[in-house]
């Protein structure tokens, strides 16, 4: 069996601000939630995709409220991004980490009605001390894992550059351990900084390293991506993650004027990146991949 998951992280914009470092500045709306995600969503309801959504709830209003409830009832899935979106979340001690979760866990439930199961943490980072939150709230599986030096290469000297620049970035690397693991879903607790504490992860798909996610199908070149894609199809399990700023289109508001310049993903119109993800999906699906959440393709790789 052929499976596929179209995930995406609904980071705020306040969270593209702190990445490059713009603390004194912050946006007045959130056009990720009010305009892109509904794009998003339009395009699943256009290929007949359950997606799972990633949230973080600190910053959403009502209106967004409104729009997970819309994507609940299509039989969308909400999975836990923690509840500040706090790059450096695993620097806390245990409690912390567990508080911030488990906040963000009770209020989306508050909220859709819909009870998380699963995880992925702000920047990637994860750690013991996470793990053992995720199991403390009886969750099913993590989807952190991005297995890509070159993606954490650009990471680092973007983060680098920043500095140099005075603007310090609030992203950061916690290590380079998990780059040997490979695309396949793993019990995390055969991991040596696990423990013991054992869950599902399901990695996000790269090949030769390169990260199949939103920002490479849109802004690598069109013959690299088909070629990486081409042999990933290879495989029996694709994880494609997006984030909202994927779908956002400059035109939409002038909050993303600060980062206008600077944030890859907004040098393209909304139609564009729209027709490349869709063009992605249809490749998959060509190729006899299901898409299903992450919920459940964790539900089938638990049972077995």
């Amino acid at each position: 069996m052929k499976i596929a998951s179209l995930n995406i992280d609904v980071d705020p914009l306040s969270c593209y601000y702190d990445i490059h470092g713009l603390k004194d500045k912050r946006p007045s709306t959130d056009p990720i939630f009010d305009v892109a995600l509904p794009r998003f969503l339009d395009l699943c309801r256009e290929e007949n995709i359950k997606a799972t959504l990633f949230i973080t709830s600190e910053t959403i209003n009502d209106s967004g409220w409104n729009i997970l409830r819309k994507a609940v009832q299509e039989g969308h899935e909400i999975a836990n991004h923690s509840f500040s979106h706090q790059y450096k979340l695993i620097k806390n001690h245990e409690e912390f980490i567990f508080t911030d979760l488990k906040k963000n866990h009770d209020i989306i439930y508050q909220k859709t009605g819909y009870k998380p199961t699963g995880f992925r943490a702000p920047g990637y980072n994860t750690n013991s001390k996470l793990l053992k939150s995720l199991k403390r709230l009886n969750y099913t599986y993590d989807s952190s894992l991005l297995p890509s030096l070159s993606y954490y290469a650009a990471k680092w000297l973007l983060i680098k550059l920043k500095s140099i620049s005075g603007h310090i970035s609030e992203s950061f690397i916690e290590n380079f351990r998990d780059l040997k693991r490979g695309w396949k879903p793993y019990r995390t607790g055969k991991n040596i900084f696990d423990k013991g504490n054992s869950i599902l992860e399901l990695p996000m798909t790269t090949i030769l390293t390169v990260p199949i996610i939103g920002t490479s199908m849109i802004a690598l070149p069109k013959f690299l991506m088909k070629v990486l894609r081409k042999i990933s199809s290879k495989r029996n399990f694709i994880n494609l993650e997006l984030h909202g700023i994927d779908f956002a289109d400059v035109k939409d508001s002038e909050d993303y004027t600060p980062i206008r310049n600077i944030q890859p993903d907004l040098k393209y119109e909304s139609t564009i990146k729209y027709n490349t993800v869709k063009d992605f999906i249809q490749y998959y699906k060509g190729q006899g991949f299901a898409f299903l959440t992450l919920k459940d393709i964790a539900d089938f790789y638990n049972s077995k």
